[in-house]
């Protein structure tokens, strides 16, 4: 995981890091685990962490993981918090 850690600061600034995020409509709050900015072409990347011991997500938890992530774009592109980003990527990170 420090590898791919220090990739990702080499190549993106860090906009949001385990930033708690709630919308009253239509009510739900989750934890953006990390938005960033492409240094060299500005894009925006989402990216949802999830750990765990075994090789491969179930068909569920994958279902529910880009669902996840899909509501954080939602929440950030229709300005949370004022900020008026389009997210250009959405990775959600396997780690062992």
């Amino acid at each position: 995981m420090k590898p791919f850690l220090e990739r990702i600061n080499e190549d993106y600034e860090a906009m949001m890091i385990e930033h708690v995020v709630f919308r009253p409509e239509p009510g739900y709050s989750g934890r953006i685990d990390y938005l960033g900015q492409h240094k060299k072409t500005g894009q925006i990347v989402l990216m949802e962490w999830k750990t765990t011991t075994r090789l491969s997500m179930s068909a569920g938890e994958s279902q529910h993981s880009r669902l996840q992530a899909a509501a954080y774009v939602d929440l950030i592109e229709q300005g949370y918090k004022s900020i008026d980003l389009k997210i250009d990527r959405v990775w959600v990170v396997i780690v062992h």
